[in-house]
């Protein structure tokens, strides 16, 4: 085996075979089939993959994720979700009911990392939560964000105290996460203060708002085969041998531009600043994903620029996710303008509501928050920026009555551009 191969030779990506697979069997955004399954090959790799940012002396990073994914009821996150644990069961990997309350939440992956440590097989766990409310709320205790910080950063000796048993060591942690929620769940469980904390800045946010109606290809029993044999011998050559994931020097250089570039723009929203420093991390952990899903051992600047390109696309969805966690600082300005809108009687050209808003947001806030406003359909858009047209609801509405031609495809917001090649 060549030394730039992990178990399998690059062939399709094993993030796109589980996209793919997914695609053929329900409706659910590809987005969240995606986001699974960079999910279900984080979990595959534990702790067993691993690169590092300082040098070789530096700490060791994995590349476990914590992933929401956001959207409202019926559009395939739990169906997205079970895609993953259907295979963390057949690798016998441990995850959690879907459903749990947070006191038992910790018990149980306390109890499942130290069971798999004890059994000799890698301690990597996995989080899966149909609804992310299960066991978070606004209220919830320090020691479950604790704890789920140190699950996170893979702490090496975590010190845990219980009533029953005093003091107790919880030893090489390492936790993903793949929760679903709408945004009411996601408004339930975080206040705004919470994004510059450190646990909410982990979360990679996902958000979707249509389905995939009809669009079911022929299932492919080949490819079916084929990737759970990838993953079954992934996750086999990892338990003997753990594996260290270099990079290229193009790729290192190239993360070192970004990083540099990063530091000076502006997060998509005011609440986001504690994930936007994070972001490096993340991007890293994305990228060595990129790698093992090819088979490789290496980041080459390929895997670099299509991590960045996944984590842009999730990024798209960040402004409307502060929105109804009510993280939106202009809410004020958002009232303004959706009333002044409404007393207009008529639809109003972009560049009118764009010149009333700088009179109140700073540039580079501008455009998410005329974003979220037309995605919450407080406002209704028709057409494609620059030139669109926006209108009130009420306004539609009346008009619909009128020549009986409105549809709800006329009226909602244009969808975001194609994403590129998938990984």
């Amino acid at each position: 085996m060549e030394n730039n191969q992990i178990a399998v030779p690059k062939t399709q990506s094993l993030i796109s075979m589980h996209t793919e697979l997914g695609a053929a069997k329900s409706e659910a955004p590809i987005g969240f089939l995606k986001w699974s399954g960079i999910s279900t090959l984080a979990a595959t790799c534990g702790r067993r993959v691993y690169t590092r940012l300082l040098g070789q002396e530096g700490s060791v990073l994995y590349p476990n994720l914590f992933i929401l994914l956001i959207g409202d009821a019926g559009l395939g996150k739990t169906v997205s979700i079970r895609s993953a644990t259907d295979q963390m069961a057949k690798l016998k990997i441990r995850f959690s009911p879907t459903a749990i309350s947070a006191s038992k939440f910790v018990t149980w992956a306390s109890q499942a990392s130290m069971d798999a440590l004890d059994k000799g097989a890698d301690p990597g766990i996995m989080a899966a939560l149909s609804n992310l409310d299960s066991i978070f709320s606004r209220q919830s205790p320090q020691a479950l964000k604790s704890f789920l910080v140190a699950a996170y950063d893979c702490d090496d000796s975590y010190i845990k105290d219980t009533q029953q048993h005093g003091s107790e060591s919880i030893h090489k942690m390492c936790m993903n996460l793949l929760a679903g929620g709408t945004p009411a769940h996601l408004a339930s469980c975080f206040q705004p203060t919470d994004w510059g904390e450190g646990l909410a800045s982990r979360f990679i946010i996902v958000a979707e708002k249509e389905d995939r109606i009809g669009d079911l290809p022929e299932y492919p029993a080949t490819l079916h085969a084929e990737y759970e044999s990838r993953l079954k011998d992934l996750r086999f050559s990892l338990s003997k041998n753990p594996q260290e994931i270099l990079w290229t020097p193009e790729a290192w250089k190239a993360r070192e531009v970004w990083r540099l570039t990063n530091r000076h723009t502006q997060a998509p929203h005011p609440h986001a600043g504690g994930y936007w420093s994070r972001r490096n991390l993340t991007t890293a952990k994305l990228a060595m994903l990129m790698a093992v899903a090819h088979g490789s051992t290496t980041i080459s600047t390929t895997e670099w620029e299509m991590a960045i390109q996944e984590l842009s696309l999730a990024e798209a969805g960040l402004p409307l996710a502060f929105f109804f966690t009510s993280g939106n600082p202009y809410v004020a300005t958002t009232a303004r303008i959706v009333e002044w809108v409404r007393n207009q009687g008529r639809a109003v050209q972009e560049h009118e509501v764009r010149m009333r808003l700088q009179q109140f947001v700073t540039p580079q806030h501008l455009q998410p928050l005329l974003d979220s406003i037309l995605a919450s359909h407080q406002l209704i858009g028709v057409g494609t920026s620059p030139t669109r047209e926006i209108t009130h609801p009420d306004f539609q509405s009346t008009q619909q009555k009128k020549t009986g031609t409105a549809t709800w495809s006329q009226l909602t917001p244009a969808p975001a551009p194609a994403a590129k090649s998938s990984p």
